[in-house]
């Protein structure tokens, strides 16, 4: 009796997951699709969007939608089994439901610049255990998409762009890094540094985010220090296509390698043709332009 009514539950708030992932990605989709093109003006089609097909196009929708939508299942399957369960299933389910909601609550746009150091991300690359304690249902469910994903895809880690600039994806081991003393320019917020890296910089970004400002500025000046020293500069995310593309279209520029958001852009997907800029960091480099030429 208690198997069946189970089922039934399950059966029965499955459809209502079903339903709320619906309206979530109606949601997301229609903030975020069709991309825009390069120039932030004109989308690229006036076409109804279609269901992504692969990692990449998940990567352009919003964090928060998505991990929001996620935390539904063990919410759901939580409820479901209140009294079948056992206590301690049922609690960790309520957890990954609360680190997920909070995850996506911290994301959303309006938080977002406030709340990247919840995931407990120091100046030195760790993760502060507490906050990992915390947040575990969350890092696991990223480490094995990140696995999954590096499994499928032929993609490289990391692509050389200039003589001075590589860009790449999160480098969990030694054997990730393109080349010894390379400055690493970290712009996750999510993820740890597990390299030696003789000069280092975070600026922690929620991802489908673009670094603020001032943080693109730091970026910029720290890594033309970088250079200066003679040290090349690794620019990662965790997949080397969103955030840190944003931060290395600024540094191009800056150097005078490219003239515009255009000009960078085509300089990082001739190098890394999975690079996908979406509004809001496309956005988010407007902005930056906007404030250096003030300056100026």
């Amino acid at each position: 009796l208690l198997y069946h009514r189970a089922i039934r539950n399950v059966q029965e708030f499955f459809h209502l997951y079903k339903y709320l992932s619906a309206l979530e990605l109606f949601r997301v989709w229609r903030e975020d699709w069709p991309p825009v093109s390069v120039s932030g003006c004109q989308p690229r089609n006036l076409q109804w969007p279609t269901a992504p097909s692969s990692f990449e196009d998940w990567e352009t929708m919003h964090l928060s939608g998505v991990v929001g939508g996620a935390s539904l299942g063990p919410a759901l399957l939580a409820y479901a089994g209140r009294s079948t369960l056992p206590k301690a299933a049922t609690l960790v389910l309520w957890h990954a439901a609360g680190a997920g909601l909070l995850v996506a609550l911290a994301a959303s746009s309006h938080l977002a610049r406030h709340t990247t150091g919840m995931l407990g991300k120091t100046p030195h690359g760790s993760l502060k255990p507490l906050n990992l304690a915390l947040f575990w249902p969350y890092h696991a469910a990223l480490r094995t998409k990140l696995g999954l994903q590096r499994q499928l895809s032929s993609e490289p880690i990391w692509n050389r762009v200039t003589a001075d600039y590589y860009i790449g994806a999160w480098p969990s081991e030694e054997a990730l890094v393109p080349a010894a003393q390379l400055a690493v320019l970290d712009v996750t917020c999510e993820l740890p540094l597990q390299v030696a890296a003789p000069a280092y910089l975070a600026l922690p970004t929620w991802d489908t985010h673009c670094p603020t400002v001032e943080q693109i500025e730091a970026g910029v000046a720290w890594s033309e220090r970088q250079v200066a020293a003679g040290r090349g500069v690794l620019v990662h995310c965790a997949h080397g296509h969103g955030r840190s593309a944003a931060m290395l279209a600024a540094i191009l520029i800056a150097r005078g390698d490219a003239a515009d958001v255009a000009g960078a852009v085509a300089m990082l997907v001739a190098a890394r043709p999975r690079v996908r800029l979406n509004a809001r960091q496309q956005a988010g480099l407007a902005a930056w332009l906007a404030a250096r030429k003030g300056r100026q």
